[in-house]
C-alpha cells in the first residue's frame, strides 16, 4: 500500500496573475501524482477584486486553492482560518511569497510548528505603506527556516546581508514555449489593438508603478531618431503610473507611443512582437523577459536583479543600464534598423532559455528543495 502524499501549501497575495502566481500555478501543477500535494493559498477581497483573479486560474486548472478573507483586520480572520487548515490537513512546509505572506505565514508556521520557506521575489517600494512592510519583511529574514532566491545573483546578495548560505535555496523561474505561430499571434494583436500591418512592434508589459521603468522607455523614445520604418510602441499594463504616463505621451509628442491596457494573455500576444523591452529600476527574474525570449522575440532589459543571469554569456539579450534613457534609445535604434541583428538575437535568447530555464529544470530543483525541508520525504 502506497503512502499518502505530504501535503505543501504555497501562500500568496495578489491582485491579479502575472509572472509570479504564472510560476505558482506550475509550481502546483508539477505535483499531480507524485509524492507530495501542492495546495495554493490567497487572501480574498472581494471589494478591491484582491484573489479572485489567481482562484479563477486554479480552479481552470483543477487545482486546489485555499481562500482566506483579506484586508485590513480581515487578515487576521484569515490567519485563523490559514492556522487551521495547516493544522488539520497536516502540512508540512508552508511557502510564503511577499511580504505579506510572508510575515502571516511566518506566524502561522510557528504556531503549527512547521517549517516555513520565504520565495524571495523581491521588494518594490511601490509607496510608503509598502516599503514601510518591505523593511519589516527583510528585517525578519532571518526567522525563516529557508531562504528561496530566484538566481544565484540574488542569493550573493542575501548572503551579503549575514544570512548563512546553507540556509538559501535557488529555484529560477521558468517558461513554457507558447503554442501558435508568430504569425497568429502577430493577427491577434492586430486585430484586439488595430496595429498597422506594415509596423514593427515594440511592447513593455508589467504594473504600470514607478519601478517598473515605463518613463524611462517614453524619454528614450523621445531621443530616438527618425527611423525608417514605421514603428509602434505598445505598453501594456495597468497601475498608478497611468495617468502620469498618459501625460507624458502628450507631453513629449510620441504619436507612435500608446498604452494598451491589461491582457490577461499576454505571454500568447507576445510572440507577435518584434521587440520586447524591460526598463525596470527593481526586478529579480521578470517573466516577461523570459517569456518573450522563449517566444523568438529580441528583448532589450535594464541589468537589474537576475537579468544578467537570464542573458547569459555571452548575452543573448541586449543589457543596458537602469535609469539611462540615452543608452536605451540608441539600443533601441541599433535594433529596430537591423533586421538580421534583431533575429540573431532572438533566436539565441529562445536557446538560451530552452536549455537554462525550462519547466523540467524547475520542477527537479522545487522536489530537491522539498526534499530538504521535509525529512523522509527523498
Amino acid at each position: 500500500m502506497s503512502e499518502p502524499p505530504v501535503d505543501v501549501l504555497h501562500l500568496r497575495a495578489c491582485n491579479f496573475v502575472g509572472g509570479p502566481e504564472r510560476q505558482l500555478l506550475r509550481y502546483a501543477g508539477y505535483e499531480r501524482n507524485g509524492k507530495v500535494r501542492v495546495a495554493l493559498a490567497t487572501f480574498v477581497d472581494h471589494r478591491e477584486g484582491e484573489g479572485e483573479a489567481l482562484i479563477t486560474a486554479a480552479r481552470a486548472q483543477d487545482l486546489e486553492i485555499l481562500e482566506l478573507p483579506g484586508g485590513g483586520a480581515r487578515d487576521l480572520a484569515g490567519l485563523h482560518r490559514l492556522i487551521a487548515f495547516l493544522r488539520q490537513r497536516r502540512v508540512r512546509l508552508l511557502c510564503t511569497h511577499a511580504y505579506r505572506a510572508d510575515l502571516l505565514g511566518l506566524w502561522a508556521a510557528r504556531r503549527c510548528g512547521i517549517p516555513v520557506a520565504w520565495f524571495l521575489r523581491g521588494w518594490t517600494g511601490e509607496n510608503a505603506k509598502i516599503r514601510l512592510f518591505e523593511r519589516l519583511d527583510r528585517a525578519l529574514l532571518g526567522r525563516a527556516d529557508c531562504l528561496v532566491c530566484l538566481s544565484h545573483l540574488q542569493q550573493q546578495r542575501v548572503v551579503g546581508l549575514g544570512l548563512e548560505a546553507s540556509r538559501i535555496e535557488v529555484v529560477p523561474n521558468a517558461v513554457e514555449a507558447q503554442g501558435g505561430s508568430r504569425e497568429e499571434a502577430r493577427a491577434r494583436l492586430r486585430q484586439r489593438l488595430g496595429t498597422a500591418a506594415d509596423a514593427l512592434l515594440v511592447g513593455v508589459a508589467g504594473r504600470l508603478s514607478p519601478e517598473k521603468g515605463a518613463a524611462d522607455l517614453l524619454r528614450a523614445l523621445a531621443l530616438l531618431p527618425t527611423l525608417p520604418q514605421a514603428v509602434e510602441f505598445l505598453i501594456f499594463g495597468e497601475g498608478p503610473e497611468r495617468r502620469r504616463l498618459e501625460e507624458m505621451i502628450r507631453e513629449l509628442g510620441l504619436t507612435r507611443a500608446r498604452l494598451a491596457g491589461f491582457h490577461a494573455d499576454f505571454p500568447a500576444l507576445a510572440a507577435g512582437l518584434d521587440l520586447l523591452v524591460n526598463p525596470s529600476h527593481r526586478e529579480e527574474m521578470p517573466n516577461v523577459v523570459m517569456e518573450a525570449m522563449a517566444a523568438g522575440v529580441a528583448v532589450i532589459a535594464t541589468e537589474v536583479g537576475g537579468v544578467a543571469e537570464i542573458a547569459g554569456a555571452p548575452p543573448a539579450l541586449r543589457l543596458v543600464p537602469v535609469g539611462d534613457p540615452a543608452r536605451m534609445a540608441r539600443a533601441l535604434a541599433a535594433l529596430l534598423t537591423d533586421d538580421a541583428a534583431r533575429r540573431a538575437l532572438a533566436a539565441s535568447g529562445q536557446l538560451r532559455i530552452l536549455h537554462a530555464f525550462s519547466p523540467q529544470r524547475q520542477c527537479e530543483r522545487l522536489r530537491e528543495f522539498y526534499a530538504r525541508l521535509i525529512p523522509g520525504l527523498g
